[in-house]
């Protein structure tokens, strides 16, 4: 899941489910995800 996709869910009042959220920290913890994005 692109961190996008995650934000559109999220604003759409959307469930994320868990592997994705997973998948999605990992890119974050990562460093593949801006900072502007985080925020």
């Amino acid at each position: 899941m692109k961190p996008q996709d995650a934000l559109a869910r999220v604003i759409d009042h959307r469930e994320i489910f868990h592997d994705e959220m997973v998948a999605l920290m990992r890119q974050i913890m990562g460093g593949e995800v801006t900072p502007v994005m985080i925020a």
